[in-house]
């Protein structure tokens, strides 16, 4: 099954697979998101804002505050719906 990511402020859409790694389709649509890590989880720069949609996530090295704002990590997090990401 496809989604729907758009990617703000720059508006960039992007369609990929259902389960593909955040940070992966990101690239795939030519946005840049910080991984210093290499996409380890451990850096916690690739951090994002999902305003709409469900991502497939752990709370990892993101404080409970930052968490129920939804941020997310986008190196641990995959694609379960049509998402609009900040």
């Amino acid at each position: 099954m496809k989604h729907t990511i758009t990617f703000l402020p720059d508006n960039i859409t992007a369609t990929v697979d259902k389960g593909e790694n955040l940070l992966n389709a990101a690239a795939q649509a030519g946005v840049y998101i910080h991984a210093y890590c290499g996409g380890d989880g451990i850096c916690g720069k690739c951090k994002v804002v999902v305003n709409k949609g469900e991502v497939g996530s752990d709370k990892a090295n993101l404080k409970q505050e930052d968490w129920d704002k939804g941020y997310r990590l986008a190196c641990l997090s995959t694609v379960e719906s049509d998402l609009e990401i900040t």
